[in-house]
């Protein structure tokens, strides 16, 4: 078989692919901006079902990282945009309460509570919100950090 025949249709599966992944991304967006919509004018929490829903999603995934690296603006300003996104959960169970908990953000727990989130839900492992804080001292981070500088160096000279 002619290499450039290959080529150009392992290029046209790739663009399907992405096209197909776009699409859904679209789809994926327009639907809970569609349920925002929805909320704003009713007030109705019935109409925040896709973020109850216990899958996973861009905007899930940008909670998470905004929560994990600690842009507490970020993620305030998002909540403004998103009224239903203090109650979403993903794949795993875990929501924006999870997160806040688990990276300790006090800020957006209060805020994420004052907002609807449920401090009582459970992910599929049973686990609530406040059970996902783990006390850390500040010895046992520069630990961490210690050992993980020692393990990039040691990669660095293989």
């Amino acid at each position: 078989m002619d290499s450039s025949l290959v080529s150009g249709i392992s290029l046209r599966a790739d663009i399907i692919r992405f096209s197909n992944n776009f699409l859904v991304r679209i789809w994926q967006e327009t639907e809970y901006e569609a349920e925002d919509a929805a909320y704003e004018e009713t007030g109705d929490e019935d109409s925040c079902e896709p973020w109850k829903q216990m899958a996973d999603s861009e905007y899930k995934s940008s909670m998470w990282s905004m929560i994990s690296m600690g842009d507490d603006q970020a993620m305030q300003k998002f909540l403004e945009e998103h009224p239903c996104a203090p109650i979403a959960r993903a794949a795993d169970g875990r929501g924006p309460l999870f997160w806040a908990y688990e990276f300790d953000r006090p800020y957006l727990v209060n805020l994420l509570k004052s907002l609807g989130a449920d401090p009582d839900a459970t992910d599929l492992g049973g686990m609530k919100p406040s059970e996902m804080y783990v006390e850390r001292e500040e010895e046992e981070v520069y630990e961490e950090e210690y050992e993980e500088e020692e393990e990039s160096q040691y990669n660095e000279e293989l």
